[in-house]
């Protein structure tokens, strides 16, 4: 197939949130793209390329300055045979999460959720503060637990045990909050959901 044929089958994957799909080679030369104007670009030193050499890859999330977005990219190896062959990369926009968190069936008058970093960083938007992508760092006590338990427990945490855990903790701003947490293993995020104390014990 031509290059154009692979492009035009790569822009047909795409949907609402993967905006940006390429084919790189075995050297992590981008060979075709749904984005044309990335073609011979050199990724080989990109971690969604060295670290999807031998199974999928989710790279955390970043600011893409070839999109100009925050962006999470997914990668899997190409074989032929047993012969590494190149790796295949989707980027999908992080607002595609704040649909999901930010979604009224998730709300009430008091509630939010939100996913952070192993560093505690926001990736996705507040209720109140759309600036938080990376930016903006959780330091409450929900957030604190959920990150010792990552540092104490990495990748041997046992989610089942530990998302039955609600606790009651007081926010930066004085207000009285009921929080719980679940960790994201393999990526070392959390989603945290917190809520007013008095909105549910009304």
């Amino acid at each position: 197939e031509s290059v154009l044929e692979v492009n035009n089958k790569l822009s047909g994957l795409l949907t609402e949130h993967f905006f940006d799909i390429s084919l790189l080679n075995d050297s992590g030369i981008i060979v075709a793209s749904s984005n044309a104007d990335k073609i011979g670009l050199d990724r080989s030193n990109d971690e969604y390329f060295f670290n999807a050499k031998e199974k999928s890859y989710i790279k955390n999330p970043y600011h893409s300055n070839a999109t100009g977005k925050d962006v999470i990219a997914f990668s899997s190896p190409l074989f032929q045979g047993h012969n590494f062959r190149g790796v295949i990369v989707a980027l999908m926009d992080i607002k595609a999460f704040d649909k999901i968190i930010l979604s009224p069936h998730f709300i009430s008058e008091t509630m939010e959720s939100y996913l952070i970093n192993k560093e505690g960083y926001m990736m996705t938007s507040s209720r109140l503060d759309n600036d938080t992508f990376l930016q903006k760092k959780v330091e409450n006590e929900n957030a604190k637990e959920c990150l010792e338990d990552i540092e104490e427990h990495g990748s041997d945490y046992e989610i089942a045990e530990h998302t039955e855990k609600v606790m009651y903790f007081t926010d930066n701003l004085n207000h009285e909050r009921i929080g719980s947490h679940y960790y994201v293993n393999r990526m070392k995020w959390c989603v945290l959901t917190e809520i007013d104390k008095y909105e549910v014990l009304l």
